[in-house]
């Protein structure tokens, strides 16, 4: 298993505890020596990556704002 398929792993997996936990960031991250800022970056390259593939880039390609697509009554 290549190094980044671990990492994204390891902050998917974190990712996915926190949302189970009923805590809020700064709590989980707390609890789990971990930096809100690192988790919140890397929340955000996680769902940059579910958008755009393993290609997406830090803070560049998709911008993850809502579109009318997402605001538009279904």
């Amino acid at each position: 298993v290549e190094l980044w398929e671990q990492i994204l792993a390891y902050w998917r997996g974190h990712s996915e505890a926190w949302k189970l936990s009923g805590l809020t960031q700064a709590e989980y991250c707390a609890r789990h020596n971990i930096s809100l800022k690192n988790f919140g970056n890397w929340r955000a390259q996680l769902k940059r990556i579910a958008l755009a593939g393993v290609d997406a880039r830090w803070g560049h390609y998709p911008r993850l704002r809502r579109t009318v697509a997402d605001v538009s009554p279904r």
